[in-house]
């Protein structure tokens, strides 16, 4: 290689250095100054794409990987200016020298653009760095970028965002269909839901007439578009385009309907008549019931060419399944109720009557029974007996009993009698359960149960219809696990929240605990010993603090189930106002407004304290400015329907209630306040689970919340919950310490904690105050020291140890060897569910770090003396 810059290059090296660059304005190669030289050479051996820009033509070099992404355009590329080079993109490239020649610098990330490296328009993303290549002299002579593509990326996240949402919306749309039972309602359910899953501007379901002069149709419900639009026009009958669907053939997708050679060749008009929507995309999906019969047609339209893609024919195929399901469902209880207003009467009458229920049911797939006080079949669909046989292998006939063909399966005999003696004993409810033998098969079925009556009035059995539902409630559990997984993130990212606040408040404890201690180092060490009281208190005040802030934030951060308690609700709040008002600021005043003689409620405090604290970090969210809160409590008695909160039955409740004065909510947005996912604030700043979360909490708990808000005035969130009729459950009494007490006999204490700090300041206090303090760092030390001769009156362990035997395990071995042996547990608080997993023996306490050692010298006397 003639210049030796262009060395280890690669192919563009070899370019560079057979290209003409007198024709440039850079001109010869062997005349470049050492600062093009320098900067060549080093792009030439990046792996990562660069291309440099020279002069104020941007004359472009670049390396191997950037010709990888020119594409077609490589090696046209080399030499040429980057207006004329990339010409689709001039403008932004003009914008890129001027700032770089100008000295400055330009970063995108996933900058979107349309390029033509291949002759074609093609839709990119990159990660774009612009930097100035200076000269000797300081002054900038190129540009230098760097060049990342993430198409891929950004299109994968993009595909996976769809997904998830297209996954809420099919789940949300099978709930609705599984319990609406008005035809009306789920046809428009899935029309809209069409429209929103593929992106159409609009849709329309048209139902199949059928007369004496051949198939019509007539728009049933309609979605993106008013009805007025189609108020003049016929019917549309079976042109060449809609005859397809309607007959069952299967899916027309068509890029542009303008340009179809069925377009256009009906009898009434050729084209789409005056006025009609601007369709040019075009999807048609036929809903074809389990009997084969086509009942109509969804029909999706664009007014841009090219929007519905195979993807699009799969989603909507199978939302026309579903709607064919909900249809032939809300259609058959539709009969149903028909039949149960004239079925008395032909139950009385005579048995040839109950053979026209059954010819009406004889058709469907839904799974209908009907039976007599004593079990025994009266009717049942062929659908209801191939499915009975199926899961349990025997064929039912008219006037068995239910209960006798299961008998040599008694589980499944006692669950079948459980949900029918309900409905015999004139219960009319709808249930799910799991039935079926596991050898052939068990599946879940959703089961409506009605009374069945003589003309008289008189119950004489009762009668279901059922439909299975597998399938939907393994989706339901899969979107049931997602929110959990969502859930815990929220909860995590209050306490993210929380840190910050904190953040100084512990800068400042921990300040006042080093620099107590260094005093005292510094003024013994001068020998000035009077005065060391008010260092020595400074920094135990300061470790005092720290504890309690440390105790309370991982009191709410801990993940457990529901455990409702005896609750005073005011204790609580009280607990929680100082930490309150360090997570909202110094902006916020909070004011607290407690009910004197508050009622007490069962409730999980954990979870209230959680509500709580969330409701509170909304209100602040909504005074960026700053503004008040407040927090008060309430005694409340619901009596009438008028003044009920919400779905509340009458009874005696408490409030808590959390009032800003913030920007407050339109009333659209405070209907969907309690949705899952639903929130205002920037992406990234929440899960919308907040609300959703208490809301859950607080029903589950057997209350309600309720907000009321204004834009401008402001928010206040009450939560209702039932009074409970007990005392509230008192927290643990601080142990009170006066003076250390000494060992009376030498007692001797077996110390167990791998931090060496911990072992060395415990014993050293026992022995001083006349214990024995025996040392072991881990559980295996500590257990070979219970299985020697050594008497021991203590074992002092904490519970997570290193070298697999944790204090739990070390404790439960050496009551084994020692069965008389008294255990004091010294942990942090978060270890305290190692405890709780067992019941502790008799003779087993808990200690939570930190702790005063005037208080375990107590602790041990105490044990020692009375266990």
């Amino acid at each position: 290689m003639k210049h030796t810059f262009l060395s280890g290059g690669g192919e563009l090296a070899t370019l560079i250095q057979s290209f003409d660059w007198g024709a440039t304005s850079l001109g010869a190669i062997d005349a470049w100054p050492p600062t093009i030289r320098t900067t060549v050479g080093l792009m030439l051996r990046s792996p990562v794409p660069i291309v440099t820009l020279w002069g104020e033509d941007g004359v472009m070099i670049y390396n191997d990987a950037y010709s990888g992404f020119a594409g077609g355009r490589h090696p046209r590329l080399l030499g040429s200016r980057v207006r004329e080079g990339w010409p689709e993109v001039a403008e932004f490239n003009d914008n890129v020298m001027k700032v770089g020649l100008a000295g400055g610098t330009l970063a995108y990330k996933d900058q979107e653009l349309t390029l033509y490296r291949s002759g074609k328009a093609e839709q990119v993303w990159l990660d774009l760095d612009y930097s100035p290549v200076l000269d000797e002299s300081g002054q900038a002579v190129g540009v230098i970028a760097i060049v990342v593509e993430t198409t891929e990326r950004v299109l994968a996240e993009r595909r996976l965002a769809e997904q998830a949402h297209t996954l809420t919306v099919l789940n949300q749309i099978g709930t609705a269909l599984a319990a609406e039972l008005n035809p009306d309602q789920v046809i428009q359910q899935v029309t809209d839901a069409g429209v929103e899953l593929i992106g159409a501007e609009f849709g329309a379901f048209f139902y199949t007439m059928r007369g004496e002069d051949g198939e019509s149709y007539r728009l049933y419900a309609l979605s993106g578009a008013d009805r007025m639009h189609f108020q003049n026009f016929p019917p549309p009958s079976n042109t060449p385009l809609f005859q397809p669907t309607f007959q069952g053939e299967g899916v027309v997708r068509v890029d542009d309907v303008t340009s179809d050679p069925r377009y256009g060749r009906g009898a009434s008009f050729t084209g789409m008549p005056p006025g009609h929507l601007p369709v040019r995309s075009y999807l048609a999906v036929p809903v074809v019931s389990r009997s084969g019969e086509v009942i109509g047609a969804l029909l999706f339209g664009h007014s841009v060419p090219g929007r519905f893609e195979l993807k699009h024919e799969a989603l909507m195929t199978g939302l026309a399944a579903q709607a064919a399901i909900a249809i032939d469902n809300a259609r058959l209880f539709q009969t149903i109720q028909r039949l149960n207003e004239t079925l008395e009467r032909r139950v009385s009458e005579a048995l040839a009557e109950r053979k026209l229920w059954a010819d009406i049911v004889e058709g469907t797939d839904a799974f209908v029974q009907v039976v007599d006080l004593g079990y025994r079949w009266l009717a049942i669909n062929k659908a209801s007996a191939d499915e009975f046989e199926r899961i349990y292998g025997k064929r039912p006939q008219l006037g068995d009993n239910m209960l006798d063909m299961l008998t040599d399966r008694p589980d499944d005999q006692a669950a079948v009698k459980a949900v029918w003696r309900r409905a015999l004993s004139g219960e009319e409810f709808t249930e799910v359960g799991e039935f079926g033998d596991p050898a052939l098969d068990r599946r879940y079925y959703e089961m409506k149960f009605n009374v069945l009556r003589d003309k008289d009035g008189g119950q004489i059995g009762a009668y279901q219809f059922v439909y299975d539902v597998t399938d939907r409630l393994r989706d339901q559990t899969r979107l049931a696990e997602a929110e959990a997984a969502l859930r815990q993130s929220q909860k995590m990212e209050a306490v993210g929240q929380l840190t910050g606040g904190l953040a100084h408040d512990f800068n400042n404890l921990l300040t006042g605990i080093s620099g107590g201690l260094e005093l005292l180092h510094s003024r013994i060490a001068q020998g000035r010993l009077t005065g060391l009281d008010r260092y020595i208190i400074t920094a135990r005040a300061a470790a005092e603090r720290a504890a309690a802030l440390t105790h309370r934030l991982l009191a709410f951060s801990r993940r457990q189930t529901l455990d409702p308690r005896p609750t005073d609700t005011n204790r609580l709040v009280a607990g929680m106002e100082e930490l309150i008002r360090r997570t909202v600021g110094p902006a916020v005043a909070v004011e607290v407004s407690p009910t004197a003689g508050l009622w007490t409620t069962l409730v999980d405090p954990n979870q209230l304290e959680s509500a709580l604290l969330n409701l509170c970090i909304n209100a602040r969210d909504a005074m960026p400015n700053g503004g008040t809160l407040t927090i008060a409590t309430a005694n409340c008695q619901i009596e009438e329907q008028s003044t009920r909160k919400g779905d509340l039955p009458s009874g005696a409740y408490i409030s808590l209630c959390v009032s800003d004065t913030g920007t407050g909510m339109t009333p659209d947005v405070a209907a969907r306040a309690f949705d899952p996912f639903f929130t205002t604030k920037p992406t990234g700043s929440g899960t919308g689970l907040g609300l959703s979360m208490i809301y859950g909490f607080v029903q589950q708990s057997g209350g309600q919340v309720c907000i009321e808000s204004e834009p401008g005035r402001g928010t206040e969130v009450c939560l209702y919950l039932p009074r409970h009729h007990g005392a509230a459950e008192n927290a643990e009494p601080a142990i009170q310490v006066g003076g250390a007490p000494r060992a009376e006999r030498g007692e001797t204490v077996l110390v167990v904690d791998d931090e060496s700090a911990v072992r060395l300041l415990v014993a050293e206090v026992l022995q001083e105050l006349g214990y024995r303090a025996i040392e072991a760092m881990d559980g295996a030390a500590g257990l070979r020291i219970v299985q020697s001769d050594v008497p021991l009156d203590l074992l002092v362990t904490d519970v997570g140890l290193p070298g697999g035997l944790n204090g739990r395990q070390l404790a439960d071995a050496a009551r084994v060897i020692r069965p008389n042996l008294k255990v004091l547990f010294i942990t942090g608080y978060a270890e305290n569910a190692v405890l709780r997993h067992g019941q502790l023996a008799a003779g087993m306490h808990v200690m939570t770090k930190p702790f005063a050692m005037e208080a375990l010298a107590s602790r041990i006397k105490t044990i020692i003396a009375n266990d």
